[in-house]
């Protein structure tokens, strides 16, 4: 896959922006500040329909502007593809809210359900492997949901499910709810929470697997790098997790009322990644993190390639800072065939 050109009109800091990346190494650079990551995360949002910086689009479109326009040619490996994002800001009924639509070849189409394989490393996500377990179920949720649509749906129903749940708990703990009103929650939550639960197990095995070749090839050392799921409870068989889940649901009634929340459940559910028997996140160099990192990103590159069919587009913002020449160009060959585009400080 080749973005053969991108225009911004509207777009965070640009009035009107027009970039042709070359088809294998593109760099932006210049001073921090001038919106090298702005051109990123508009590539960003014409492929996977959405921005790896923000969740709200409002802020995407530019100060004084009511409206956002994102164009991109690609070439997927022979076939010709226009995309369009378009970004207006409405006036809801207490708040201004913002539209977004997408085009292709001049169709109007779903921007979820129409996505283009893309790989994106930026520093900040490190903090995944160190910091606390919301960051690594997001992670693990957006890889997967990428490719599963059934999976996103299944996650979406559980969360409103367990937002119910919890609201029904603060109500009884006031005393205007009733615990009887709890069960249909219990078996809603019960059901959904199953295959979520069967399917980050599924994805992590075979991460596992990919994680330890991928790393030993960047830091050319021998270390052993595991994969560990660490789900709030299993059972192997799903309809054995229901029920297990909803009888643990039904035991948890009275202390779930006192902290208003539910403690059961795969929102609660974490996976570690350890290197040489030590979970990363306190016994692993800036370095080894980084270089972990990189192996994740290398394994959603072979995932998505073999999943699509055509090479995934590559996006680096900032991750070459702190590499020499040498480091440089050897991460670069990690991605074979890809077109890159990557930022950096002049």
């Amino acid at each position: 896959m080749i973005l053969e050109d991108l225009r911004v009109v509207n777009f965070r800091n640009y009035e009107d922006k027009l970039i042709h990346p070359d088809k294998k190494l593109t760099e932006i650079v210049g001073s921090n500040g001038i919106g090298k990551t702005n051109l990123l995360e508009a590539i960003s949002l014409v492929c996977s329909g959405g921005s790896f910086r923000i969740k709200k689009d409002l802020n995407l479109i530019q100060e004084g502007q009511n409206w956002a326009r994102i164009e991109a040619n690609f070439d997927l490996d022979g076939r010709k593809e226009k995309r369009v994002i378009k970004l207006s800001l409405v006036l809801g009924s207490t708040e201004i809210l913002t539209t977004k639509k997408l085009e292709i070849d001049g169709v109007n189409r779903l921007p979820s359900k129409r996505l283009l394989p893309i790989v994106i490393f930026e520093p900040d996500q490190m903090r995944m492997i160190t910091e606390g377990p919301d960051l690594r179920r997001s992670y693990l949720d957006a890889r997967i949901g990428f490719l599963d649509p059934i999976y996103v749906k299944n996650l979406t129903d559980y969360k409103r499910a367990l937002a119910q749940r919890n609201r029904l708990l603060k109500l009884i703990k006031s005393g205007r709810g009733q615990k009887g009103d709890l069960f249909v929650w219990h078996v809603k939550l019960s059901e959904l929470a199953a295959p979520i639960v069967a399917r980050r197990k599924k994805y992590l095995q075979n991460l596992a697997d990919g994680l330890q070749k991928d790393y030993q090839r960047i830091s050319k050392k021998e270390d052993l790098v595991e994969v560990g799921y660490l789900p709030n409870f299993f059972r192997e068989e799903q309809y054995k997790f229901s029920s297990e889940m909803f009888t643990k649901l039904e035991s948890s009634v009275e202390k779930d009322i006192l902290t208003g929340f539910t403690k059961i459940g795969p929102h609660r559910d974490d996976f570690k990644i350890r290197l040489n028997g030590k979970d990363a996140a306190t016994g692993a160099s800036r370095g080894e993190i980084r270089t972990m990192m990189l192996s994740l990103k290398l394994y959603e590159y072979e995932h998505l390639k073999t999943s699509f069919g055509i090479r995934p587009l590559v996006l680096l913002d900032d991750v070459m800072s702190e590499l020499d020449k040498n480091r440089r160009r050897e991460l670069l060959s990690f991605f074979g065939d890809a077109q890159v585009i990557m930022s950096g400080v002049a």
